[in-house]
Order: structure tokens, then sequence, then C-alpha cells
């Protein structure tokens, strides 16, 4: 079995609206962003010979933050609303 791990993380704030206590307020934290993949062989031909996968260029933490370069110091609940609501309507 190979099992393949990569983490990134990232600072941004968030609120929960409906909450009763202090966590209502805009407030930040240091997000990570962690991923496992596990496969019983590696790949055996094309530009991904000998890997498990193509990690950071295809779908890991690395790749996400490729992809969402302005995560750092976003406000997260604006963020996953938008994608919500963008993922709801395809």
């Amino acid at each position: 079995m190979y099992s393949l791990q990569a983490e990134a993380s990232f600072d941004a704030a968030h609120f929960l609206a409906n909450h009763p206590g202090q966590c209502r307020i805009l407030h930040g934290h240091r997000w990570k962003v962690r991923a496992e993949v596990q496969a019983a062989q590696l790949n055996t031909n094309g530009p991904e010979r000998g890997m498990l996968l193509d990690f950071a260029g295809q779908c890991g933490p690395l790749a996400v933050m490729d992809k969402e370069p302005k995560l750092e110091g976003r406000h997260m609940s604006i963020f996953l609303s938008a994608k919500s609501a963008k993922t709801n309507k395809q």
C-alpha cells in the first residue's frame, strides 16, 4: 500500500452569524488543509509513471492553494458562501 500526504496552511477570518457568543464577531484563525491519497500500486505509464499521483499538480492541498491563491487573509464566511452558491447552481 502506498500513501501520500500533503499539508498547507493560511490565515483567514470568519464569523458564525447565529452564534450566541463571541464567535459571531469577525475573528481569525490559521486554517490547515490536509489531504492523503492511498493506492495499492503506483502508476505504470505516462508522465506519472512511478508516482501515486501528481499531488502538487492535481488535487492536494498545494494544488488548492495554487488554485485559490487569495485564501491568505480572506473572509472565509463570504468566500465559502460564494463557493457554495456557485456549486449549488451547477
